[in-house]
């Protein structure tokens, strides 16, 4: 091996592992705990060497460069991802980001990019990227000299013990991997969570999606005129609520009816994310009964009640697949996507008002109308017109940055525009004099530099913020005379309430009832039971 020779492969070889490196420098800021940060990094480096090894043994030529082309790229990927997943939220890469990932649209995707990349993140692509762009023309543009590397000639000239030994470190690999790090490897978690995802949209498709459960027995339901409207925000936390006591007057049209609406002060979501928490709180699971989902949704005991049903929405019904929410909606006798766009940003919320009103005005005795808002959803600026660009000063945080004054003051902006969009929705149903009521909640919340230095949300930071959402709920005349407890609910407004439940609540103000109706689990019901609240799998949210 000439010195041309030698060079070229310390080169190629310094280039593949210079990824871990990075990895294993960048990892123990996150992971103090030796074990796990061992385990991390044995199962990246297996990783690694199967790529180099599986590509040392295939014997044609063009076959050998594709697989080191393509894996190497793909191993620099991942492992770009799992970095900047440890930098933005602290922590490894789970399942439940993946199904995050599924369940994530083309928009979607591009507001989590213009949210979170910054200098940093640039800095690690580049610092990924360059190594593996230059190792990559080494492969296409050297093709002779793969010689000093064995990863060329094919198995003529290999050396008959080095390749055996090579087979054995691959199986001794795949062994350990299996045995020891495999809740750590990408290429496993991401194949569980795609199984796992699939079989739990099947269910929602094959019995939730549908209109009938036969879980349900022993229905009642007044047969009186009646219209329901729950309105579902996004990303709204409460903190920021002039409503609940912000110091910014982010609500000035729904405190002009405070008189007629029930704030509830105390009501968390049981997720920090749209699909989890919204599966609990349109069906019968909860933290206690994660499969009770299956029992059956709202919108199917709303069927079952002789409501007709409406899903009104300005979310965008795809993901990479059907997601879990569009196939909760197709169990509603209609359906209205306004976002049927994938690549676009979605209308302004105010859209949805003209379509509402059409429902509000059919003759239909028994209305139950979901409305799905897009809310406070990141890019905040884009959630609002320009007319509602109020707030341009500078904030109360205990983050003071630019980029703080920026998400705050769009933050705010989006809420103020919400607030007229919830009040206009409630103006519309109050029109139709009728016995009516319109529930608000958010899915989850938002972190806005209120507890931590960190915008949007995430289980795995999990600040309070990221779960406190408004809980609010605005009778009619007709409904408080037709309601002989709707005076009691006044003395519930301090309710500790996990929206896990709230199924329950809302047949409670419905009236409806059937087998699976809990009055305890309800915060109209004077039979109400505190529970503990267990937000991200084991914390007392209450105790924290």
């Amino acid at each position: 091996m000439n010195r041309n020779q030698i060079k070229f492969s310390l080169e190629f070889l310094l280039l593949g592992i210079a990824p871990v490196f990075l990895y294993a420098m960048i990892l123990c800021f996150y992971t103090p705990n030796l074990m796990d940060y061992l385990r991390e990094m044995i199962d990246l480096s297996l990783t690694c060497f199967l790529i180099y090894a599986i590509g040392f043994l295939i014997p044609i030529d063009f076959l050998k460069r594709l697989w080191l082309c393509l894996l190497l790229s793909l191993f620099s990927l991942i492992v770009f991802f799992k970095l900047s997943f440890y930098y933005l939220f602290e922590s490894k890469l789970t399942l439940s980001a993946f199904y995050i990932i599924l369940e994530t649209n083309a928009s979607e995707t591009k507001d989590f990019f213009s949210l979170y990349f910054n200098w940093i993140i640039g800095t690690l692509f580049l610092l990924i990227f360059i190594p593996i762009v230059r190792q990559l023309h080494l492969l296409v543009a050297h093709q002779t000299r793969f010689n000093s590397l064995g990863l060329y000639n094919g198995h003529s000239k290999m050396n008959f013990r080095f390749t055996i030994l090579i087979i054995g470190g691959i199986f001794i690999s795949i062994y350990i991997i299996n045995k020891k790090t495999k809740a750590l490897n990408i290429a496993y978690t991401s194949i569980d969570a795609y199984k796992s995802y699939h079989e739990m949209q099947d269910i929602f498709k094959n019995d939730l999606g549908q209109s009938e459960s036969d879980h349900f027995f022993n229905i009642k339901s007044e047969d009186h005129e009646q219209t329901y409207v729950l309105v579902i925000g996004e990303s709204t936390t409460s903190r920021n609520m002039s409503l609940y006591g912000y110091e910014r007057e982010t609500n000035p049209l729904l405190e002009e009816i405070k008189d007629e609406l029930l704030v509830f002060n105390d009501v968390i979501s049981p997720h920090a994310h749209t699909i989890p928490s919204l599966n609990k709180a349109l069906s019968f699971s909860n933290y206690e009964n994660e499969e009770d989902y299956n029992l059956g949704s709202l919108i199917q005991v709303m069927n079952a009640a002789n409501f007709e049903t409406y899903w009104l929405s300005n979310q965008k019904p795809l993901g990479l697949y059907e997601n879990m929410i569009t196939l909760l909606s197709k169990a509603s006798d209609q359906q209205v996507f306004l976002s049927e766009d994938n690549h676009q940003y979605g209308a302004y919320d105010e859209y949805l008002l003209d379509p509402l009103n059409e429902l509000l005005s059919q003759s239909v005795n028994k209305k139950f109308i979901i409305v799905h808002l897009m809310g406070t959803h990141s890019v905040y600026k884009h959630r609002y017109p320009s007319k509602y660009d109020f707030f341009n000063d500078i904030p109360k945080t205990k983050f003071p940055s630019d980029k703080a004054t920026e998400m705050i003051n769009t933050y705010d902006n989006a809420l103020r525009y919400n607030d007229f969009v919830v009040r206009e929705i409630i103006e519309s149903v109050r029109k139709e004099k009728t016995n009516a009521y319109v529930i608000y909640l958010s899915d989850h919340g938002e972190e806005v530099f209120q507890d931590i230095d960190f915008v949007g949300h995430s289980e795995h930071r999990g600040s309070r913020t990221m779960f406190e959402i408004p809980f609010l709920v605005w009778l009619s005349e007709g409904f408080r005379k037709s309601d002989s407890k709707n005076h009691l609910y006044e003395n519930y407004l301090d309710r500790k309430y996990l929206t896990d439940d709230l199924i329950h609540s809302i047949l409670d103000l419905s009236q409806v009832k059937l087998n699976l109706f809990k009055p305890e689990r309800s915060i109209f019901n004077s039979n109400f039971k505190t529970r503990q609240r267990i937000i991200k799998g084991t914390i007392d949210y209450d105790k924290q």
